[in-house]
């Protein structure tokens, strides 16, 4: 008796949780639906605008119906996904229009993504990071450096060390170097894991090795590649502190 009644406390105190925190903020706010309050609540903006229980649907078919049309309609797809991203304040709004950029080719995903780096919240940029290591590209590899060596979140800095992995470039291993000197040892031991899936190399997760692989390491035309960093970061101090590659 006293184990039924533990339980019933214990979903009494979830759905007050639930109703407290909301569909905006709050430990509990992605579990709303078990609130009656909130699901009135949602209810009562679907007046005004699209809950995410039913853009999300919508969201995700728009960018499945573009890919079965032509490149301008992934465009157009792609330039909705950014103004979700640019001006939605709800966190799992944007952070699925982010997500869903990876199913989209073009300059203008390219450039929701980039969006995407610069919001407030943590999620959306690690998704970031996430889309610019399946559009693999040269402009996503120079874009998830800059990131590595400015992003003040430490779970960011990881995503980008850990999307540097898919890349099969030296350039992209060699941008890994400030991973690898950086004083956090959580970003140290990605580092070494994302350079073994793009050298073959087998120094497991032995940091000073991989250090000194890397100091020693030759890039094809990697001078222009960072130097083109360099001048896109020409007033960031912090990022040019960071990076030694730019010193």
């Amino acid at each position: 008796m006293r184990v039924n009644m533990n339980r019933t406390q214990s979903l009494i105190l979830l759905v007050l949780l639930v109703g407290i925190s909301g569909c905006a903020k709050g430990a509990m706010w992605r579990l709303g639906y078990l609130s009656p309050r909130v699901r009135e609540q949602w209810a009562e903006e679907e007046q005004y605008a699209k809950t995410w229980q039913s853009l999300k649907p919508e969201m995700t078919a728009l960018v499945e119906n573009s890919n079965l049309g032509s490149p301008s309609e992934q465009q157009r797809a792609a330039g909705q996904l950014a103004a979700f991203i640019k001006d939605d304040k709800r966190i799992l709004v944007r952070l699925h229009a982010t997500e869903l950029l990876a199913k989209l080719p073009g300059e203008t995903a390219h450039a929701a993504v980039l969006t995407a780096l610069k919001d407030g919240e943590a999620d959306v940029r690690i998704a970031a990071c996430r889309v610019l290591a399946s559009h693999n590209s040269a402009d996503s590899m120079l874009t998830l450096q800059r990131t590595l060596g400015s992003d003040t979140n430490p779970d960011v800095r990881l995503a980008a060390a850990r999307s540097l992995g898919q890349f099969d470039s030296p350039a992209a291993a060699k941008s890994l170097q400030v991973a690898l000197n950086s004083d956090e040892p959580a970003l140290q031991l990605c580092a070494a894991d994302s350079l073994q899936k793009i050298t073959g190399k087998k120094f497991g997760r032995d940091i000073p090795q991989w250090q000194e692989y890397i100091a020693t390491m030759e890039v094809p035309g990697g001078d222009s590649l960072f130097n083109q960093v360099a001048l896109e970061q020409s007033e960031d101090d912090k990022y040019k502190l960071k990076n030694p590659l730019l010193r």
